[in-house]
């Protein structure tokens, strides 16, 4: 507290002479330095008065945290180390286990590994729960907690504590390696000829290892065409999307313009090299989950009539972050322009300005734009694609599913027993089991049975009549039939999915995409559009032509 004594002072006399040499004229410095006056002052009062002791660093890091809340979700400060993960997207490699965590019902859970490291060469399955790390438990550790254990000197070891299914608990040793961040995932053959490059982020080497694995699917055969999968890739390094736009794109097209607050500040990125692939017929697949980056590519190829869209809307994050270094090892990830397709589409979805104040926050003006050949697209949330491909939509009995955590779950319990994945496969009915699981763990309650048990509730503290409970226990009855309903309504896309997620507790990475390869249909599909006539077919299509 003495120290905060002395150097507030100083430092808000510090902050008046930088204020004061710039100008008070500049009615912008003027508030920033008289915001931060009174800022300072409080803070230092309720620090050194309020009448419980408070740690001042929890307390300032929880006002920067609130204070950012109001702007976007992108614009976050990290404290020491917390950069790490910006840091190994932009080097390419970390230090750790080769795995990546997650939060799943309040625990630290494993959600990837990383073929070849110790994790995988040990044991370790996606949906363990980290229980401990040498001497710590860190079951409830927080989504930022494996990352003090996990990085360190490579070669290390640490004794690693988890808990598998129900009862389950396993230890092992675990050795910290460099892990290289591996941007493709899986290449191979689809029907026709066609090449098939899963890109999973865009981190350093993207451009490099897209190259690569299309060098190798072109080795003995020529290919009829080429289908980049971008679905569920988040984004990453702006330049790498660049970089692989760059394969197909001609020399000299204009890829993304980014425009910060000052609209006539722009910048513009033009591919400069000499394409490899300037006609290979090129297929890209998006879904809700492809952003940033991945928007910029899509975006990109659809613009310059480079290759056709495919798949659902992308998921619209058109934002800029740059990261600057604050004191103490500390930085600031801000946001600080957003990205524009070649045509001038804005790809941002949401508008946090104006949610800020209450306004509507979607930017789906409906604007048309026209694409290098003249085709009409519009700005609005995200990329839309050129073709659904007939994608089927996934059931809202489903996506519930998938959002509680409920086939993750199931996943984790059904996988437990077994040593390896051809004999998971033999076991039977999957969704059969499912249902049984639910019945027998009763963890999964559907929106109209949760209302269901709130009305119930009220009811009780009302203390209605016994008739009036009678009729709760009638209705939340026929709710669960209407459950098993909705699993034989589903069955197939249900099937699909919990096939899908369990195979990704016993398979490698690339046996598990294998094995979803051959039941994806809009991957399938995609490759008959790049193979076939209905390619040049959408990429000529008028305003009043569909594709489907």
């Amino acid at each position: 507290m003495k120290r905060w004594r002395v150097i507030a002072p100083i430092a808000a006399t510090s902050l008046f002479a930088v204020g004061f040499y710039i100008g008070w004229n500049d009615s912008l410095y003027f508030k920033i330095n008289k915001s931060l006056e009174i800022f300072g002052s409080l803070f230092r009062e309720v620090s050194e008065k309020y009448v419980d002791e408070l740690d001042p660093e929890e307390f300032v890091r929880g006002g920067i945290n609130k204070m950012l809340a109001e702007l976007d979700p992108y614009t976050v400060f990290m404290g020491d180390g917390e950069a790490d993960d910006i840091d190994a997207l932009t080097s390419g490699s970390y230090t750790g286990f080769g795995i990546t965590a997650g939060i799943r019902d309040s625990m630290m859970t494993i959600t990837g590994i990383y073929d070849g490291y110790s994790a995988q060469q040990n044991g370790v399955r996606i949906g363990d729960r980290i229980l401990r790390i040498d001497s710590s438990f860190t079951l409830y550790a927080g989504s930022g907690g494996l990352r003090k254990y996990s990085r360190g000197e490579a070669g290390s070891k640490a004794h690693i504590t988890l808990l598998r299914g129900e009862n389950d608990t396993l230890t092992m040793i675990l050795t910290r390696q460099v892990i290289r961040i591996t941007n493709v995932s899986y290449s191979g053959i689809l029907p026709n000829d066609v090449g098939y490059i899963k890109l999973e982020r865009f981190s350093r080497r993207a451009s490099e290892e897209v190259r690569s694995a299309l060098g190798e699917l072109q080795v003995g055969r020529q290919l009829k065409g080429l289908v980049l999968d971008l679905r569920d890739n988040p984004g990453g390094l702006l330049e790498s999307a660049v970089e692989v736009c760059e394969i197909f794109v001609p020399t000299g097209s204009r890829i993304v313009t980014t425009r910060g607050r000052d609209t006539t500040n722009r910048k513009i990125y033009i591919s400069k090299i000499t394409p490899s692939e300037p006609a290979l017929p090129l297929v890209v697949l998006i879904n809700g989950a492809s952003a940033s980056a991945s928007e910029v590519v899509a975006g990109a190829i659809q613009d310059l009539d480079r290759g056709v869209i495919v798949g659902e809307r992308s998921f619209g994050k058109g934002l800029v972050q740059n990261v600057f270094p604050l004191p103490h090892n500390t930085s600031l990830k801000i946001t600080t322009a957003k990205y524009y397709t070649p045509s001038g589409r804005c790809i941002q979805a949401i508008d946090f300005a104006k949610r800020r104040v209450g306004l509507r926050d979607q930017t789906d003006s409906g604007r048309v734009f026209y694409t290098k050949a003249g085709r009409a697209v519009q700005e609005s949330h995200g990329i839309a694609p050129d073709s659904t491909a007939n994608t089927e939509v996934q059931s809202y009995f489903l996506r519930q599913l998938i959002e509680n955590n409920v086939i993750f779950r199931f996943a984790n319990d059904y996988a437990a027993p077994f040593a390896t994945f051809p004999e998971m496969m033999q076991n039977g009915s999957i969704v059969k089991e499912f249902s049984k699981w639910l019945d027998e763990h009763g963890n999964f309650k559907s929106n109209s049975l949760e209302s269901l048990a709130v009305a119930r509730k009220a009811a009780e503290n009302e203390k209605v009549p016994y008739s009036v409970m009678a009729k709760f226990d009638a209705l939340e009855k026929s709710l669960r039939k209407d459950r098993k309903a909705l699993i034989k309504r589903y069955e197939q896309q249900l099937r699909r999915t919990l096939e899908a997620e369990t195979v990704r507790r016993l398979a490698t990475n690339r046996n598990a995409v294998d094995f979803s390869l051959k039941r994806d249909s809009v991957a399938l599909k995609a490759a008959d559009i790049a193979a076939s006539s209905a390619y040049r077919k959408i990429l000529s299509a008028t305003e009043s032509d569909v594709a489907n």
